[in-house]
């Protein structure tokens, strides 16, 4: 399995990461030998970065994670997430380093490669966000016992290597302060063909939100990014297909490769992006994205016909 650089941390990544969240099922379910099995797997083929968080089955997630790895006796690279709530408010700082150690305790570790934020970001904590908790302002991200103090504290304490943030969602012009800042190492960015606006610049006629370019933000500020929703939370799978899906379809028939496996390559064709994050329900779904990424970027010509279709 091809290994990035998360941005300067200095830390490999495999080019594909298991996603424990709850669109997958299997992390957050209650069959356990079925995770063992789909964990184990994915460590044989090189897959050795794990990507959950707490909000995930409401902790069940990291528990079962935690389990699993346990049985296997196996020391992969875990990624979590923090998520505050209207309570944490008071404390900033206080409330990241409880849901850090709490996250621990479900993992059953005592360190992690990377602890990120999960809630979105915008200028003052009363502008609507999209996303998993409550709005953290960007006082309560620099200032006094605010995010970064938390993330520098972890970092230097050894519990986490690399810190970062959630780049969807919120309010671009904050996330690009947090870019600029350089307090961090990281971020998840919504990337894949049907919305590319992460990474290229799109006009209104996009219909889907526009990310304003993060990735290629964060590469620039030495940045590391983790790739989300690469298949458009399944929208390019879909039995009924549509739109894009259904040109890039298309595409995947003739040249004898399936339509994930393209989307994936698409994704994996910039090297601006370090790692794209699967959710993995099964060892089947493992194997499919393991070929995918063996077969490396899309040749130019393919790239093109894609990203013709991704910018229309």
């Amino acid at each position: 399995m091809e290994q990035r650089t998360l941005g300067r941390s200095g830390v490999a990544l495999p080019v594909l990461g298991f996603g424990c969240g709850p669109n997958a099922q299997l992390m957050v379910g209650s069959d356990l030998e079925l995770q063992r099995k789909t964990i184990a797997h994915a460590l044989d083929l090189g897959v050795n970065f794990f990507d959950t968080a707490s909000l995930y089955g409401d902790g069940r997630s990291e528990m079962n994670l935690g389990r699993a790895l346990r049985d296997l006796g196996a020391t992969p690279i875990v990624c979590t997430k923090v998520l505050l709530e209207p309570a944490d408010y008071a404390d900033i700082r206080a409330g990241v380093l409880r849901s850090v150690q709490a996250s621990l305790e479900r993992l059953q570790l005592d360190s992690i490669a990377s602890v990120m934020l999960h809630n979105r970001v915008a200028s003052t904590r009363d502008v609507h966000t999209e996303g998993s908790g409550v709005t953290i302002g960007l006082e309560d991200v620099f200032g006094p016992r605010g995010l970064v103090e938390a993330f520098d504290e972890l970092r230097r304490e050894g519990i986490t290597a690399t810190a970062g943030f959630t780049a969807f969602g919120g309010e671009p012009k904050a996330i690009r302060e947090l870019i600029d800042s350089g307090s961090f190492d990281a971020l998840n960015a919504s990337y894949n063909v049907v919305n590319p606006s992460a990474l290229h610049p799109v006009g209104a006629h996009l219909g889907e939100a526009d990310y304003e370019q993060v990735i290629a933000a964060a590469t620039a500020a030495g940045m590391g990014v983790m790739a989300i929703r690469v298949l458009s939370s399944g929208a390019l799978l879909s039995p009924v297909p549509d739109g894009k899906a259904v040109r890039l379809g298309a595409i995947a028939n003739e040249v004898g490769e399936s339509v994930a496996s393209l989307a994936i390559r698409y994704v994996l064709s910039t090297s601006d992006v370090t790692t794209a994050i699967m959710g993995i329900s099964a060892p089947q779904h493992l194997d499919e994205a393991a070929d995918a990424a063996s077969r490396g970027p899309l040749d130019a010509a393919s790239l093109a016909r894609i990203e013709a279709i991704a910018l229309e």
